[in-house]
């Protein structure tokens, strides 16, 4: 968090001109993953203890919503746990349970929630012993005839075990990502 971005050097790294890279850098700067510092530049963005604590709180509220339509609307959700990296799968299965309320404005926040929690679910296999676990059971619990309870307990225990560590993904965040 807070690394300075420069749109000449992405683009010469990128190989197209600056302007495209600055469009870009903008739009991320409207979708809060990079901040725009007058003078300075763009920095990735950077997240404090209480707005982590807020995402995780909203995309709970946002996700159990999303159930309670989805089992009323009597949806079917298509989920298979293929091998990907542990954020990829979170941010699918999250992505398939908005998709499957039928709202695509609930699909369109929920995606932009995956997109900012990103680098926060990178760092839950070193904070959260069993989380690949935890994300397998919600896939089989959202795809089965379970109490729609369990599916919203399941999302209180996932959401309320993350902003617990809230303080500790904000330090390693800030930290920045290990050499080598």
């Amino acid at each position: 968090m807070g690394m300075r971005l420069e749109a000449t050097k992405l683009a010469d790294e990128l190989g197209v001109s600056v302007t495209p890279v600055r469009d870009s850098l903008n739009r991320l700067v409207g979708e809060r993953l990079v901040e725009l510092w007058p003078g300075e530049g763009y920095r990735v963005a950077r997240i404090g203890e209480r707005q982590l604590r807020d995402l995780f709180g909203f995309n709970r509220d946002l996700l159990s919503r999303a159930v309670i339509v989805m089992v009323a609307s009597d949806v079917e959700m298509d989920w298979s746990d293929e091998p990907s990296p542990y954020p990829e799968r979170v941010a699918r299965l999250f992505a398939g349970v908005a998709a499957a309320s039928g709202s695509t404005a609930v699909v369109e926040v929920v995606e932009a929630l995956n997109d900012r929690l990103h680098p926060v679910r990178c760092l839950d296999p070193e904070l959260i012993a069993g989380c690949e676990i935890e994300i397998e059971t919600f896939g089989r619990v959202i795809v089965e005839d379970v109490d729609p309870l369990a599916r919203d307990s399941w999302l209180a225990s996932y959401h309320d075990r993350r902003c617990e560590l809230a303080s500790e993904y904000v330090f390693r965040l800030e930290l920045g990502p290990k050499p080598g």
